[in-house]
């Protein structure tokens, strides 16, 4: 996938997360933003939308005031933290 149709399918999954996190919908949600992690080409520093997605999950999880259970049972999430230099239970 080119560069711009990622960033563009980066923005819309974040969009999409936020959408679903204002209603309440939380496993979407996170689906959306995890999805959209995991779009991110190494190395995900360097990458201009991983800011994106990143404040996507911060939003979500004030939204979810801290909505871990909606993450942690997934794959992905554990490669977001991998990617942050963090194991979960830290």
């Amino acid at each position: 996938m080119a560069q711009a149709d990622v960033a563009a399918k980066v923005e819309w999954l974040c969009h999409e997360g936020d959408r679903h996190a204002g209603h309440g919908e939380l496993g979407e949600a996170a689906g959306c933003l995890l999805e959209a992690w995991s779009l991110l080409p190494e190395p995900r520093e360097e990458c201009p939308a991983t800011p994106l997605v990143l404040q996507g999950l911060t939003r979500f999880l004030r939204a979810s005031r801290g909505g871990l259970d909606a993450l942690a049972g997934r794959e992905r999430f554990h490669d977001v933290l991998s990617s942050l230099g963090l194991r979960a239970g830290e």
